[in-house]
C-alpha cells in the first residue's frame, strides 16, 4: 500500500485504476520530497516552495494543479479565532 493508504482502505471499497494512478503519483511526490526536500516529479505541474505569502498548494487529482491559498477564508477565520492576527 502507499504511505497515505496504510490502514485506511475499506475492504468492501473497490480500487479504481484512477485511484491507483493518483496514489502512485502522490507516493512518488512523497519519495522525491524525502530524498531531496523537493516533491517535484515530471507527473504534475511545477510545485513551487511554500511561502506564507503565496501559499502554493498542490491539489492532487486526476489532473493535479497548483492553487494559491485555496482555503483562504477558513484559514483567516481560524487565525482570528486563535488570535493569530
Amino acid at each position: 500500500e502507499h504511505v497515505h493508504q496504510a490502514g485506511t482502505r475499506r475492504v468492501d471499497m473497490p480500487v479504481t485504476p484512477e485511484a491507483e494512478t493518483l496514489a502512485g503519483t502522490m507516493s512518488r511526490a512523497w519519495i522525491a520530497f524525502a530524498r531531496t526536500g523537493n516533491p517535484n516529479t515530471p507527473e504534475f505541474p511545477q510545485w513551487p516552495a511554500y511561502s506564507a505569502r503565496a501559499r502554493a498548494t498542490m491539489l492532487f487529482n486526476h489532473v493535479s494543479r497548483i492553487a494559491h491559498d485555496p482555503d483562504r477564508e477558513p484559514r483567516r477565520v481560524m487565525e482570528r479565532v486563535l488570535g493569530l492576527v
